[in-house]
C-alpha cells in the first residue's frame, strides 16, 4: 500500500471517497461491517474521518481488491488473520509483524482518544 501523506486532522466523506476511489455508500457499508472504521459523526450527521480512518479505508480496499472475503478482512483489522498461514515465509512473516504492530499502535491511539472524550 502506498504511503499516504496525511496533513489534516479530519477529512470529509467526499475527500475520503476521492482519495480512496470508493462511493460514499461503500464507506457507510464498511463502517457497519468493520468495527475499527469509526469516523467522528457530528450532531448534524456529517462524518469526519481521521487520518487513521483513511488508512483503514485504504487497507480494506486493498484487501478487497486482492480478493479477500469479508471474514478474512476482519482478521487483519483486529490484528489476527485467519487467512495467514501458520508458518508464513520469512518475508511475509516480517511484513505481517510490521503490519500487526502498526495496527496495535493505531488501535491504541483510538482507545486513548475515546478515553479522553
Amino acid at each position: 500500500m502506498d504511503e499516504l501523506r496525511i496533513s489534516r486532522l479530519y477529512y470529509s466523506t467526499k475527500e475520503v471517497c476521492e482519495i480512496a476511489k470508493v462511493a460514499p455508500y461503500t464507506l457507510r457499508n464498511w463502517e457497519k461491517k468493520y468495527s475499527v472504521l469509526r469516523p467522528v459523526i457530528r450532531r448534524s450527521g456529517r462524518r469526519l474521518y481521521r487520518p487513521q480512518d483513511l488508512e483503514t479505508v485504504m487497507m480494506i480496499k486493498s484487501l478487497k481488491s486482492q480478493g479477500h472475503a469479508e471474514f478474512t478482512i476482519r482478521g487483519p483489522l483486529k490484528g489476527v488473520s485467519p487467512a495467514v498461514p501458520v508458518e508464513p515465509a520469512a518475508e511475509t512473516r516480517a511484513e505481517w509483524v510490521r503490519f500487526r504492530q502498526e495496527m496495535v499502535e493505531e488501535l491504541t491511539e483510538i482507545l486513548e482518544l475515546l478515553q479522553g472524550s
